[in-house]
């Protein structure tokens, strides 16, 4: 089992990402505003931190099922292994965990 945890300050995440928002988020994605983007932004790094290396953000994208559950998606295998991701959000700060089991 591997885990990741990511803290973003929602007013702070674009300084960290820059102007370059598609290089980071899918075009379904960008339709949420800042702060969804810092939930995902925060999920995407927690997955990078549990897989123990980063690699491109567009490899990791983040669903929702009909009951509003996260459910993170990637490109990369998995060998049998499942993801779960839990996102928090709390004032001015969203929180993310994942893990891969």
């Amino acid at each position: 089992m591997k885990i990741g945890i990511d803290l973003v300050k929602i007013a702070g995440l674009k300084d960290k990402i820059g102007e370059d928002l598609a290089k980071v988020f899918t075009v379904s994605e960008l339709e949420g505003d800042s702060k969804k983007l810092a939930g995902i932004f925060a999920a995407k790094e927690a997955f990078f931190k549990a897989w123990g290396k980063k690699e491109d953000w567009l490899s990791v994208w983040l669903e929702h099922e009909d009951s509003g559950k996260p459910v993170l998606n990637t490109i990369f295998p998995l060998e049998n292994k499942k993801i779960e991701v839990s996102i928090s959000y709390a004032g001015e700060y969203v929180t993310a965990v994942v893990v891969i089991f």
